[in-house]
């Protein structure tokens, strides 16, 4: 049956594509003729733009400005490249065609990044659709603390129109059950869902040949750096970063062109992660690392947080500066929790895809 995904995956963030790409391989292996519907709204587009305001009238800031874009352009490059070769891309007329759409998973359901409005589309709420059935998988938002007025009357508008609802976080899902009364079902993200041998590929020569720790953030903040240095330290590892933002002061141990496929490589072969990132720590789950969760702000935090807590994990997760955990991370039991979680989404799915 012909199914279309509808998420993040133009994103220039590792996550994100990963996310999509293992949601497209998780429907393979489950029959279905899944593609990614290459959806490109404007605010990802300008969210990841290479080129962005350049006054020449304050040399400093231009200067800043222009190395910024020469690297969002090597970026851009090497995610160009990943799609090509791994994603099964398919024109957003195709929905009119498919007999499923699968919406999700990441934070389509999150204002702050659709331009200060939830996006129709990610609701079933597009005239290129076509009577077909669309599926909610692992949608997810910042916080539903920072749900505003707006989005809220979306909400009670659209949801009605998904035929299936999972989500990612406990907590999101129980506020759309309590408000608006609607069956959901919490769902594992597909980073995690999906069979670990897709992730082989990437895993060829080691990108860096010796022992290190890898710190991965989205956006960059000095004191969560601080703290992974200091980790790195006291663990006598070669610390390695990688940075999704523009840092002001670059740094040499700190690479900020990378693709999803070298991101994959380098956690699958540190001896230790530190991450402020939900992906980052799905991937140090996958790959059964080491790892601390270390977040600069409450709201940026719920999406771990929850995480953690359900493997039982919740004392690997710090602020930035606070002391850290460092007891050794027995995997049998995330395993065990993670395999039943996996049964769990996986029946989600296949229930609904009928």
């Amino acid at each position: 049956m012909k199914t279309g995904i509808l998420t993040f995956h133009r994103a220039i963030n590792a996550g994100a594509v990963l996310q999509a790409f293992a949601m497209q391989e998780t429907l393979k292996r489950l029959g279905y003729d899944a593609s990614i519907v290459d959806y490109a709204p404007s605010y990802i587009d300008k969210a990841y733009k290479p080129i962005r305001s350049l006054d020449v009238r304050h040399p400093r800031g231009a200067m800043y400005e222009l190395s910024s874009s020469l690297l969002r352009f090597a970026r851009l490059k090497k995610y160009r490249k990943f799609w090509k070769e791994y994603f099964n891309l398919s024109a957003i007329e195709c929905l009119a065609k498919c007999e499923y759409a699968i919406l999700g998973s990441d934070q389509i359901w999150n204002s702050s990044i659709s331009g200060g409005n939830l996006d129709p589309i990610f609701f079933n709420q597009d005239k290129r659709f076509n009577a077909i059935n669309s599926i909610a998988y692992a949608a997810s938002t910042m916080s539903v603390k920072r749900l505003t007025s707006n989005d809220l009357s979306a909400l009670a508008s659209w949801l009605p129109k998904i035929s299936a609802i999972g989500v990612r976080e406990k907590s999101l899902g129980d506020f759309l059950n309590e408000r608006f009364g609607k069956k959901i079902t919490e769902v594992i993200d597909p980073t995690l869902l999906a069979p670990k041998d897709i992730y082989n590929t990437f895993l060829g020569k080691k990108v860096i040949d010796e022992d290190y720790l890898l710190f991965y953030e989205v956006w960059h903040n000095d004191e969560v750096e601080q703290t992974a240095r200091r980790i790195a330290k006291n663990k006598g590892l070669k610390f390695i970063g990688l940075s999704g933002s523009d840092i002001r002061m670059p740094r040499r141990d700190i690479l900020q062109v990378f693709s999803p496929d070298e991101f994959v490589n380098l956690v699958a072969n540190a001896s230790h992660i530190v991450t402020s990132s939900f992906h980052g720590t799905a991937f140090s789950l996958i790959f059964e690392k080491q790892f601390n969760v270390v977040c600069e702000e409450p709201h940026q935090a719920v999406r771990m947080q929850e995480l953690l807590a359900k493997i039982g994990c919740s004392d690997k997760f710090s602020y930035r500066l606070e002391p850290v955990a460092d007891r050794i991370i027995d995997y049998v039991e995330i395993n065990e929790i993670l395999d039943k979680e996996r049964i769990h989404s996986l029946k989600f799915l296949s229930d609904n895809l009928k």
